[in-house]
């Protein structure tokens, strides 16, 4: 299996699995995820990664690394500083000496802000929104925010939403904002 990339990147975000996989449907993971992949998805989350030398302290991190047997490739863990343990997604908790035993650190990366959970949360909503609305004709779904800063899922449609769709009032706790946006032409 070549998920690892995906597995690690749900890991970061705090989604499922199946939640992060549609951020990868842009690239070919038949035989992996190049790091460029995954760093590139975890920014779209709102999860910015820079390049360490060492673990952090206070940080998770996104660990690439290769198996002492090559014809296994490359693999990804994650670091968990809480528990001085890396998160794998083949072998489950596991300790420092135990991975340098199997593996060889390529390359680490210190993973962004711990608070990021409520906008990627919010991403994840937006699509499912969009998945949602797709069948009731053509809209806009965005993500706004209000006043007090919650996020909430914007939804414009050209044409006048039925009935049907004003009760939707909210998609995995976000609250919906429907409106019509008028189109004139000239």
């Amino acid at each position: 299996m070549w998920d690892c990339g995906i597995a690690c990147t749900a890991m970061l975000a705090g989604l499922l699995y199946d939640d992060a996989l549609p951020f990868f449907n842009d690239f070919d993971h038949a035989n992996g995820l190049y790091p460029d992949d995954v760093l590139e998805v975890l920014d779209d989350l709102g999860i910015p990664c820079r390049s360490m030398h060492s673990l952090p302290k206070r940080q998770p991190a996104l660990v690439a690394v290769n198996w002492r047997d090559e014809e296994l490739g490359g693999h990804y863990v994650i670091w968990d500083p809480d528990r001085k343990q890396f998160l794998d997604p083949l072998h489950g908790l596991i300790g420092r000496r135990e991975l340098l035993r199997l593996c060889r650190v390529e390359h680490i990366w210190s993973a962004g802000r711990k608070n990021m959970r409520q906008l990627v949360r919010a991403r994840m909503a937006k699509i499912v929104a969009k998945e949602l609305f797709e069948p009731f004709g053509p809209a806009a779904v965005g993500l706004g925010r209000t006043v007090d800063g919650n996020f909430i899922i914007e939804v414009r449609f050209v044409l006048e939403p039925t009935e049907q769709v004003r009760k939707i009032t909210k998609v995995r706790g976000f609250p919906i904002h429907i409106c019509i946006v008028n189109v004139v032409k000239k």
